[in-house]
């Protein structure tokens, strides 16, 4: 079966594949930057270079394409898209070279561009991908079966300021949407219709639903804060910076409970501790609350959404409490008569043995 691996790391994208070929080649290469954040003037142009190289030992020819793309409505998977001339950013990039040959193992190849907007292009935002694609021979492949190509992405956010009298200028607004839980909820048992807010145990990950209004990308980072009744922060989770992209939904997931950590390795006596400590702590909060999320708008105020909830942990409680009820009452019914057999069984010696005659 033909595999396709692709990862993004700190410092660039890499990817690799196993081909359908007769001496099962591994091939795969990176880039030292994966993504590019670019404001040009109109009529100016941006000139930068990065470099591929080659992480397996098989030699591999690449070319170079540029496409435009965006984000799918109400989602964060990559598309191409197809755009008028005056609107496709993948026609303003001169590359050099757009064919070469990566040498194997650590073999590289400099890879300069420079970008060049119309004069007249409209102020907003501008999406291109270069897409680095191993051509490979026909000798890499089985005759038989699936053949996977291994391209790799370089992103590019490009943004066109608009001039007026004071300057050029870029302005930004978004919202947040809403903030919403998959966690199981508390049926109409107790609450009826208030069933939308209330959950029968702690919170481990909310979605906030953040649209970008305007016409430029940006970079948003931001906190949520959890509080209780009296006002009290119980949780505050810190969150990194996500691009937000013009006329669309970006879904943030927050993760407010981290999972259990992994015990693999631990005794058993740990690994039952660390599980109850976990059931425990999750189960712990009770009562109403307020989730916060405020994130972060350049060159403009924070936006902030609150949402109310309540947390009823029936499950776990009740039958602790039931449990709890039992061994109290069974302690109040016959409590005496256990007290007086236990006396007895420790005045009570062991049996003693009947005198024996020796004849």
């Amino acid at each position: 079966m033909n595999k396709f691996i692709i990862g993004i790391l700190s410092g660039g994208l890499i990817i690799g594949a196993t081909v359908s070929v007769a001496r099962a080649v591994e091939i795969g290469f990176a880039t030292t930057k994966n993504i590019f954040d670019v404001e040009i003037l109109p009529g100016g142009s941006y000139t930068d270079d990065l470099a591929a190289f080659n992480i397996t030992e098989a030699t591999l020819p690449i070319a170079i394409e540029i496409s435009p793309w965006n984000l799918k409505e109400d989602s964060d998977e990559i598309e191409f898209i197809v755009t008028e001339p005056g609107l496709n950013s993948a026609l303003w990039f001169d590359v050099k070279p757009k064919n070469f040959i990566l040498e194997g193992k650590d073999g590289s190849r400099k890879i300069d561009f420079t970008i060049t907007p119309p004069d007249d292009v409209s102020p907003g935002t501008y999406l291109a991908m270069m897409r680095l694609e191993a051509t490979l021979p026909e000798h890499y492949f089985e005759e038989n079966g699936m053949r996977s190509i291994p391209e790799l992405g370089v992103l590019f956010f490009i943004k066109i300021p608009s001039f007026t009298l004071e300057g050029t200028k870029i302005s930004y607004t978004a919202e947040i949407l809403g903030i919403e839980s998959e966690e199981e909820r508390v049926g109409n048992l107790f609450l009826g219709e208030a069933k939308a807010g209330v959950f029968d145990s702690a919170i481990k990950k909310l979605t906030a639903k953040v649209k970008n209004n305007g016409v430029y990308f940006f970079k948003s980072s931001g906190y949520l804060e959890i509080k209780n009744i009296f006002g009290k922060t119980v949780k505050k989770v810190e969150l990194s910076e996500r691009y937000l992209l013009p006329n669309r939904i970006r879904s943030l997931d927050i993760e407010v409970v981290p999972p259990p950590e992994n015990l693999e390795g631990k005794s058993w006596f740990s690994r039952f501790l660390r599980t109850i400590y976990y059931t425990l702590d999750t189960n712990s909060y009770v009562g109403p609350y307020t989730a916060t999320l405020t994130l972060s708008v350049p060159n403009e105020p924070p936006i902030v959404k609150t949402v109310s909830f309540w947390v009823i942990p029936w499950k776990f409680w009740l039958p602790v409490i039931i449990g709890l009820f039992l061994i109290i009452f069974f302690i109040k019914k016959f409590g005496s008569r256990l007290k007086i057999a236990i006396q007895v069984l420790l005045k009570a010696g062991p049996p003693s043995s009947p005198p024996v005659s020796i004849g």
